[in-house]
């Protein structure tokens, strides 16, 4: 009898194991499905590239740091992105590095400097995506990656970019650095994700 009851406690035991284990199983099958799902049921309103060189190291270092700030930021309907705001202070404690930049016309090096090029992609996304734009300036110089007008100049604590969702739906804004281009994409939930839009 005792034998018996051991090997039921024994059989019982794995019994319980094994269902936990399917359980793990089903709940990580359908987070993945879920994933994927999530994925196709958003679709991108804008996607705008700018070039830039890579060997300009402390450059490139700041863009990267810029770019992560602002990468998967969700504006809600009605709300207001400010591009300082988000980035914050670019500053040596943050991790940025001297690089060149303009200031009433002339080249400077200042920590931070390259992350006008985040902003002024950013700001291109933002137009061809319809939304509002709020706050824009341009630079005191021209610069190389966008054309005439379509730059946007931002100084922590002076200009700003900024612009509102107008649209009735969340829109996600997603960056992409590869070798030689910045990229930024502005994406929609579509209606079934978040219903009637």
């Amino acid at each position: 009898m005792r034998v018996f009851k051991y090997h039921l406690v024994v059989f019982l035991s794995l019994l319980l194991a094994l269902f936990s284990a399917a359980a793990v199983n089903a709940k990580a099958i359908d987070y993945k499905y879920y994933k994927i799902e999530a994925a196709q049921k958003r679709e991108a309103l804008s996607q705008f590239s700018t070039k830039y060189n890579k060997n300009a190291q402390a450059r490139t270092h700041n863009m990267k740091l810029a770019s992560i700030a602002i990468d998967n930021y969700v504006l809600e309907p009605g709300k207001i992105f400010s591009f300082n705001e988000v980035v914050g202070y670019a500053g040596p404690q943050k991790g940025y590095k001297k690089a060149v930049i303009f200031v009433e016309g002339k080249e400077e090096e200042a920590y931070g400097g390259g992350i006008c090029q985040v902003s002024s992609t950013l700001y291109n996304a933002a137009l061809e995506a319809k939304l509002e734009i709020v706050e824009r300036h341009p630079h005191s110089k021209a610069v190389h990656y966008v054309e005439k007008g379509k730059d946007a100049a931002t100084s922590y604590g002076g200009v700003d970019l900024k612009f509102k969702n107008n649209h009735r739906f969340p829109v996600t804004i997603n960056t992409y650095l590869s070798d030689d281009s910045f990229t930024v994409e502005i994406l929609k939930y579509t209606e079934e994700l978040h219903g009637d839009v």
